[in-house]
This record gives C-alpha cells, structure tokens and sequence, in this order.
C-alpha cells in the first residue's frame, strides 16, 4: 500500500516536510506509528487525520494511493 502524507501548519514546522509517501502499511494506525518513527516531535503535537479529505476518528484500512493529511487543531471565527 503507498499512501501520499500532508502535513499542515504547524506540523510542518516540526516535521520540515510538506508531503512525503508512505509505503507498506495498512491502516491508519501505521500510519501514525510510521509518522512517529520518522519524525518524533510529533509525538507531542495535537493534530487530526483526514483520509480522503475525511476527518477520521478511529482506525481504518487504507487502500493504494489514498490521501493522508495531518491537521493542526482549528477554530471557526
């Protein structure tokens, strides 16, 4: 499974990464295990998923050449 991964906001700021592609894993949670290995300061940073363009709030399965974004918390104003 590949899978392209966006970071926004401040995340970029911690990771010094835009987007990079994710290879060999399954579902969400692998995803995150993956993102914490490469880049550990995120580790400590309050972000949300979105598969898709689908903000997720559990594990899912992810199928070949999905759209990953890690989002920094939000407010309307």
């Amino acid at each position: 499974m590949k899978a392209s991964l966006e970071f926004f906001g401040q995340l970029t700021d911690i990771s010094r990464e835009k987007t990079i592609e994710i290879t060999d894993v399954r579902d969400t949670n692998g995803i995150l295990e993956r993102v914490y290995e490469l880049f550990p300061g995120l580790k400590s940073a309050n972000f949300v998923m979105a598969v898709n363009n689908n903000i997720i709030n559990q594990n899912m399965e992810l199928t070949d050449d999905c759209s990953i974004a890690l989002m920094p918390p939000y407010s309307g104003g």
